[in-house]
Order: structure tokens, then sequence, then C-alpha cells
């Protein structure tokens, strides 16, 4: 399984391309190689020196669902290729399983057929059809510099009509080490450390139009990275709370909270494709006052928007205001 994005690049048959991934080993680093399976011609390729790349090591369960997933962040090198004529899935993903055997990677998943599940991500076109012929094969290799994924897909439509199949390696980054932390909400990665170490985090940067119901366009860049944060895990839900600071009118201050985070709810919804069972919010506003973080935005003040990890799956959702 992949993430399919606009980078990708076209490259001529005859650059059948080999991904290596550096493994260490006992007297020195040895170099393994994941190769491309005999008389396969690379379709697509792309790298990317850091990204978050979603490992179902489960069944698929539907639209960012499994039954057991990993997110690594790391260098994601992928490579298309199509199965040649006359080769199964089954002899191709013996040979890719061997390999990565031989390479000392160890198989953490390995499914064939329905089995693999229905799902994917439809919004990266990326959706697995439980009547194709398939072999998925999730291999990790560790290392103290970071360990190294190595996931497998190979599919066809039935066995007299050639597919394709996907190499993806994920270069983990090891883990970092007393860096300061530099705030930056418009960092999806930023937002979600402090989400997992706290359970909630003060956003300063999303302001609203105090005539219409709509979020400013200087904010946007930060919403973008409220909304990334679904995709990072198909499973978290969030409560979105809208704090003001102005004392004079407490009530008043309440209800135009509450219209706020109705209003970011709606953006989350229908620009950026959440799912509304994902998400909700409430408005309280002077009500919960906090002094700002000491590299918040100059001027502030108690105004923000907390976003806040709700339980699993199964609770209910209820979003303040309407969202249509």
């Amino acid at each position: 399984m992949k993430l399919r994005d606009s980078y990708r690049l076209v490259v001529p048959p005859a650059l059948a391309l080999f991904v290596a991934v550096a493994s260490a080993q006992a007297g020195g680093d040895a170099r393994a190689k994941v190769k491309p399976f005999p008389e396969a011609k690379a379709l697509k390729t792309s790298v990317k020196e850091l990204e978050a790349y979603w490992i179902p090591l489960g069944k698929l369960t539907g639209d960012g669902q499994a039954e057991k997933y990993q997110v690594v962040e790391g260098k994601w090198t992928h490579v298309t290729y199509s199965n040649p004529a006359k080769r199964s899935v089954i002899e191709i993903g013996r040979v890719y399983d061997q390999q990565l055997r031989d390479a000392g990677f160890e198989i953490v998943y390995d499914c064939r057929n329905g089995d693999c599940g229905q799902g994917g991500r439809k919004t990266n076109g990326d959706w697995w059809d439980p009547n194709f012929q398939r072999r998925y094969l999730v291999g990790r290799l560790a290392r103290p510099a970071g360990d190294v994924w190595a996931c497998i897909h190979i599919q066809a439509p039935s066995p007299n009509v050639p597919g394709q199949h996907d190499v993806d390696v994920i270069e983990a980054k090891p883990e970092p080490r007393d860096e300061p932390v530099v705030r930056d909400e418009t960092d999806a990665g930023w937002i979600e450390t402090q989400l997992n170490e706290n359970g909630h985090v003060a956003l300063y940067g999303i302001g609203f139009d105090p005539k219409r119901p709509m979020v400013l366009p200087a904010s946007e860049s930060t919403v973008k990275a409220v909304a990334q944060l679904f995709a990072r895990d198909p499973r978290r839900r969030l409560l979105v709370v809208v704090h003001t600071g102005d004392l004079a009118d407490w009530k008043l201050g309440i209800q135009s909270s509450r219209r706020q985070a109705a209003t970011l709810i709606s953006v989350l919804v229908k620009k950026y494709g959440i799912a509304a069972a994902r998400v909700a919010g409430e408005g309280v506003g002077p009500l919960a006052p906090m002094s700002p973080a000491a590299d918040a935005p100059k001027g502030a003040g108690a105004r923000r928007v907390e976003i806040v990890a709700l339980g699993p799956a199964g609770s209910t959702l209820r979003a303040t205001g309407r969202t249509d």
C-alpha cells in the first residue's frame, strides 16, 4: 500500500531502479538491496526526504482503517513496477519475501488475497479490492541509526491480466535527543507531539471574522495543520474549544465562541473532508482564562483555540451549532 500524491516522476523503463537501504551489522555497515523483480519495468518513482508513512499491519477495514498500523517518519522511497507477463503474484511475492529475509529484514506482516481486507485511502486513490490477487509484505530492519521498513504490495486483477507492484522503503529517523522544540502551529508534527504528550494543545494562530462565519485567511496554515492531524492517525478524534479574552460581557463571549467553534468545524468538514463524526466543538468564551505560552504570538492574550484529544471510537460526538 502506498501514499499517493503529485510528487511522482515517470522514469524510462530502461532505468529499472533498485532501492538500497543501509543496515547496521557488527564490524561495519553493509548494503542490503531490495532489487526489482527480473523483467519488471519501473513506471513511477518518488523520493521524499521526510514523510509520515502509514503502514497497515493488519487487515484493512475501510477508508484509512486497519486492525493494526504503524506510522513511521523518515526518508521515503517509492517505486511502482509493472508485473512481467506470465509472472504470477505468488511468484513475485516469493522472490521479494526471500530477498527481504536474506537482507536481514524481519517480516512483521504478510497477507494474501482477501485476507488483506478491503479498504485503503480513497483520498489517495488507493483502494484494495478483495477480488484481486494480492500479496502484501512488510519487513523491518532494526538499526541504531533508525529502523528501515520495506513494504511490498503486489496485485493483479486476474491470473491472465498482468498487474503491478509497489516497493516502498522508509528509512526511519532516530528519535530526537534533548533538542529544543520550536513552536510552530503550522506544523502538524509539532501539534501532534504536544497533543500526544499533554492530551491537548493551545493554538493562538486561528482567528475568526467578527462579522461573518469564516476563519480569517491568515489562519489558513494553522487550520490546515489541524486537518492534517486526522490523516496522520485514522482513529484520531478531536474536540476544538474556542476561548475568548473579553470579560466585558461573558454571556455574549460564550455565544460568540460557540459560533466560532461551529465555523471551524464546518471548515474542517467541508474544505478538508474530515468526517463529521471525528470532530466536535464547543465555545466557552472567557470562562477558562489562561496566560498565553511564552512563545505565543504577541498580543494573543487568553484568546485561543484548544485542541483536545477525545476517547476511542464508539463514544458520541456532538458539535456545537450547525455546520451546514
